[in-house]
């Protein structure tokens, strides 16, 4: 998701204005700007999960806290049954903290592709942190509306992903992304809309992942709060402070 915590961290850092200029737009440049998007020093923010199904729907609102694209923190503010539950990632770790039964599980490997707090993100989603233009070959189709750029793993790229397809404006803004398996069929799309100017930098405040083979089923990311370079550090990332209330 692109990912998650990636997603909880993001920014555009497009320029002093907030976007590229169109006419010098190369498609090392525009996934440098995407990268970037994910990689402010730090942030809190407060955010609602939506998971929509055929059958449910379901709200959940939580608080983060990041500290580059290394560590983070989620904790869960309601419904009340999941108020407590929290998330930590350390670089490519990850733990969850159940406080009903005050126990601290670490996520194993066999279980990083699993659903996350019963969304359609995973938990590969919030560790994995990749550079698309580093860790893929790129090649950019411009038209009159949009940039397409087509990202192919390079063979020492760790990723469960075939390809992947993402559409920019041409002011560089992402319009959405899709996501194809080794067998190139499309598995899911990520849609950002709801563009904000935070400290004078642009923010996709909302995110729509969409499993394309689960009809009718989404997950939905909105922010309520967002605020960047907070006063953390590493210390702020440690399993105490996961259990922390």
């Amino acid at each position: 998701m692109r990912k998650l915590i990636l997603f909880i961290t993001a920014v555009i850092t497009l320029g002093s204005s907030g976007l590229l200029h169109a006419q010098e737009l190369t498609a090392t440049e525009l996934l440098n700007s995407f990268d970037e998007m994910y990689r402010h020093e730090s942030s809190r923010a407060v955010m609602q999960m939506t998971i929509i199904t055929p059958k449910y729907e379901r709200k959940l609102k939580m608080q983060s806290l990041s500290f580059g694209t290394e560590y983070s923190l989620i904790k869960m503010l309601s419904p009340k049954k999941d108020k407590g539950i929290a998330t930590l990632k350390q670089q490519d770790q990850m733990w969850n903290f159940f406080p009903k039964i005050n126990k601290v599980v670490k996520v194993p490997p066999s279980m990083m592709m699993s659903s996350w707090m019963g969304s359609d993100f995973t938990n590969d989603d919030l560790v994995q942190d990749e550079s698309l233009e580093n860790d893929y070959l790129s090649s950019l189709v411009t038209s009159a509306t949009e940039h397409k750029i087509t990202l192919i793993p390079h063979a020492d790229t760790v990723t469960v992903w075939g390809k992947i397809e993402l559409a920019l404006t041409l002011d560089g803004l992402p319009i959405h992304a899709f996501y194809y398996d080794d067998n190139n069929v499309r598995k899911r799309e990520i849609r950002y809309s709801d563009i904000q100017e935070i400290n004078g930098q642009l923010v996709p405040m909302k995110m729509e992942l969409i499993p394309l083979n689960k009809p009718g089923q989404k997950t939905v990311m909105t922010y309520i709060e967002l605020e960047f370079d907070v006063n953390v550090d590493e210390k702020d990332f440690s399993l105490r402070a996961l259990k922390k209330k």
